[in-house]
């Protein structure tokens, strides 16, 4: 089981070094708003597997809307993927 960080927007390097010390091995990020085809979340989706782990900053850093946020949590269950935040 592999741990990945996700990081999103604005302070992108504040969120990958804490997304790297809080044990990721590999961190993801989009530039922008969360995007269904964002460059970074497409590679998350497609290297995951059952059991493995995604982590976030906080769940602010995951996305800005209800909808995103709920269509990125199922999207991960339904892959079998857990989800933590460190905040």
């Amino acid at each position: 089981m592999v741990i990945y960080g996700y990081a999103r927007g604005a302070l992108l390097a504040d969120q990958v070094e804490q997304l790297k010390a809080a044990g990721c091995s590999v961190v993801y990020f989009d530039t922008s708003t969360w995007r269904a085809d964002g460059a970074g979340w497409v590679e998350l989706v497609d290297v995951v597997q059952r059991g493995d782990t995604v982590r976030f900053v906080s769940p602010d850093r995951l996305s800005r809307s209800v909808e995103a946020h709920q269509f990125i949590t199922e999207t991960l269950a339904a892959l079998g993927v857990n989800i933590e935040y460190l905040s």
